[in-house]
């Protein structure tokens, strides 16, 4: 069987002779064969040939000198890069949507755009940011977008629930959720990705039996291979809030197998942390947090740092405690986690009492 990268290369090849062939077709006609290549790319990413859609973004890239065209394909690039471990910056975000023309762009891009623009602001800890892409932008916008393209602007919406949990609004994340009202022909990406959104969210609320149902009807080959470590984390999350520790270690160690994502790797550690920490076993919970510590990322550090400190905390470890907490605020400011060391950390620096 040929290898996903090979298969890749063909495809390319395949684009640029199929490019060639219209090279004297109208500018009509060839933006649509550099969308293709653009929905292509998105699609390697979604399944994690990765590399094979860092070639597709960049050769979009340099079909126009569009300065939103660029910018949004280097974007998709650092993006991409991402999975990898690296992605952008605050800044290049911002940019990003600065360039941006809504009104007049095309609305797959428009729609991918602000889709990346949420994801990297979650990504970087900046919810606040990522709830407020698209804000400003005109209700003649947001309906042409729902009407080229429906699936993107609720995938748009279905990211920005993340950020609203992470920052500790889990009520307010289900609420957002549930007015989502997913039409019966949306997505498979689209219908799992919302059941296991709330399945996550019913379980951080401790409405355990309600998180068991909504998984339920999650299917993991919906959400792709890119995310496939996520929907065990769910099943993992929902287990450890049940109290089924030995279940939860098994969903976390299946998903941590099918890591694609730099994150999807810390995560699992963090997982497990927090499972060797339920069961009594801070040495264990330590070197786990330990470990995850060093493999983080700009922006959502704040749980593991979080429970770092705690269980260094128990451990008779006050001074190392109040580091990790320290580095919670410092590294993932805007989340519930840094809104909790704070409170740990107290008007004196003291350890104060921990609910982890």
């Amino acid at each position: 069987m040929a290898e996903p990268e090979h298969l890749v290369t063909v495809a390319f090849y395949v684009l640029c002779t199929f490019l060639l062939l219209r090279a004297a077709a109208p500018i009509a006609s060839r933006q649509r064969v550099v969308l293709a290549a653009y929905h292509t790319a998105f699609q390697l990413v979604r399944r994690g040939h990765w590399r094979g859609a860092l070639v597709l973004f960049r050769w979009a890239g340099r079909q126009y000198d569009l300065p939103t065209w660029k910018v949004a394909i280097e974007a998709c690039v650092a993006n991409t890069r991402m999975v990898g471990g690296s992605g952008l910056t605050a800044a290049q975000v911002r940019s990003m949507l600065d360039l941006l023309a809504p009104a007049t762009d095309p609305e797959e891009v428009v729609a991918e755009v602000a889709n990346t623009a949420v994801n990297s602001f979650v990504a970087l800890g900046a919810y606040a940011e990522a709830l407020a892409v698209g804000e400003r932008w005109d209700a003649a916008v947001w309906e042409r977008l729902r009407s080229a393209t429906p699936d993107g602007v609720k995938l748009i919406d279905l990211n920005k629930v993340e950020a609203l949990y992470n920052t500790g609004d889990w009520a307010g994340s289900l609420v957002r959720l549930d007015r989502l009202q997913l039409p019966l022909d949306a997505s498979a990406l689209l219908h799992s990705g919302w059941r296991q959104q709330r399945a996550w969210i019913l379980a951080a609320l401790g409405r355990v039996a309600e998180a068991k149902a909504e998984l339920a009807g999650a299917v993991v080959a919906d959400v792709g291979p890119l995310y496939a470590s996520e929907h065990h984390y769910t099943h993992a999350a929902v287990r450890l809030a049940a109290g089924d520790l030995e279940g939860a270690r098994a969903a976390t160690r299946t998903g941590k197998r099918l890591a694609l994502r730099a994150a999807s790797r810390r995560n699992a550690e963090v997982l497990l942390a927090r499972i060797a920490a339920a069961t009594g076993d801070d040495i264990h919970a330590e070197a786990l947090c330990a470990r995850a510590a060093r493999m983080v990322t700009p922006g959502q550090a704040g749980d593991n740092l979080l429970l770092w400190g705690t269980i260094l905390a128990r451990l008779g470890r006050d001074a190392e405690a109040r580091a990790a907490w320290a580095a919670a605020i410092e590294n993932d400011g805007e989340s519930e986690a840094a809104a909790f060391a704070r409170e740990r950390l107290g008007g004196g620096g003291e350890v104060t009492t921990c609910r982890i």
